[in-house]
């Protein structure tokens, strides 16, 4: 088979018991067929756990070079999620995250990717799981704060909402985007005093933040 000629593969192995480092081209999903040729578009059955069936997605030839390398895989899975948000389609972006989180269980901007697509599928308390998931892995990742204070306030909890901000601004942060989403976050809550001496800070460490 040549390896360059995507239109040559017909199927890759699907395999989910294997370590990370060991998945290969034929470990990382099935194809079901290709797409919109001469574009080769692929739709791929990408695994997600053990006794529950693959969900079908559809990927560029640059990712499934990607999922062909095995070097990748959970790169391959994060490019693809954004790809399918970009596109609007959150139920199959999620399917992607969940499994890129499998192999990088500890990525705390992936915990709040996943959160923003669970909002967009309307999943707003599973959203907030995954925030909280964010800042237990990352306390100083306050985008997870902006968009936890975003959902709650959605949700009419403006009184939790507040808790988050409260925590949140005891806290000192080495970056400027740390604190430029918490001022964000506070001026979501109409708490403007402090989400100005937030931005200030933010551009104290970072003029070109602004």
């Amino acid at each position: 088979m040549n390896s360059g000629a995507f239109q040559d593969l017909d199927i890759v192995r699907l395999r989910t018991d294997l370590p990370e480092h060991q998945l290969s081209a034929g470990t990382a999903g099935t194809i079901v067929q290709t797409l919109h040729q001469p574009e080769l578009r692929y739709r791929v059955a990408i695994p997600k756990e053990e006794g529950t069936p693959p969900v079908e997605v559809e990927v560029t030839a640059e990712q499934m070079e990607l999922l062909r390398s095995g070097t990748e895989v959970a790169q391959a899975q994060l490019d693809l999620a954004s790809e399918l948000n970009r596109a609007g389609k959150f139920e199959h972006s999620l399917e992607a995250l969940d499994l890129y989180l499998k192999y990088r269980p500890n990525d705390d901007f992936g915990w709040v990717n996943r959160g923003i697509n669970l909002g967009a599928l309307d999943r707003f308390d599973e959203g907030l799981e995954s925030f909280d998931r964010a800042l237990s892995l990352n306390p100083d990742r306050t985008t997870a704060v902006r968009c936890k204070v975003q959902f709650l306030m959605h949700l009419g909890r403006r009184a939790e909402a507040g808790e988050a901000c409260d925590a949140a601004w005891r806290r000192e942060y080495a970056s400027a985007e740390s604190w430029n989403e918490l001022g964000v976050a506070l001026s979501t809550l109409g708490r403007l005093e402090e989400a100005v001496a937030s931005f200030d800070r933010a551009i104290s460490l970072d003029s070109y933040i602004a």
